[in-house]
């Protein structure tokens, strides 16, 4: 038998099963969340406010651009994200923010495709404390 999932790991599967392969949009070169990811970000908020504990909202770019502009572009990124998350009812205390830049690449970047999918946010249910 398997052992049963931690809170935060429950937390990150209904994340995920949220996201349902969606990424938050982003106009290029902004950190101005696109219109199409209004209902996403309804859903995201939905599942973290029944989330116990700190979710950490992870942001990434492409290497398009100057390492500290992107670096500051995935910071800013990311807490326009936990801005919307508040506004849709989500506790502030409970959602810290970070920006890697383009340090964390999770496909190639030598095509248009690959960059794409390292422009992301990612979330990470930390704790139920």
């Amino acid at each position: 038998m398997a052992p049963a999932l931690s809170a935060a790991q429950l937390c990150e599967r209904s994340l995920a099963e949220a996201l349902a392969g969606e990424q938050i949009e982003f106009g290029s070169g902004s950190a101005a969340i696109g219109t199409r990811s209004g209902a996403l970000l309804d859903r995201l908020a939905r599942e973290m406010r029944s989330c116990p504990g700190v979710i950490r909202i992870d942001g990434h770019t492409d290497p398009v651009g100057r390492g500290r502009f992107n670096r500051g572009l995935s910071e800013a990124r990311a807490a326009a994200v936990r801005d919307a998350l508040v506004a849709r009812g989500v506790p502030a205390e409970r959602l810290r923010t970070r920006g890697f830049g383009a340090r964390r690449p999770i496909a190639d970047n030598l095509t248009e495709g690959g960059r794409a999918r390292n422009r992301r946010i990612e979330f990470h249910a930390l704790s139920a404390n």
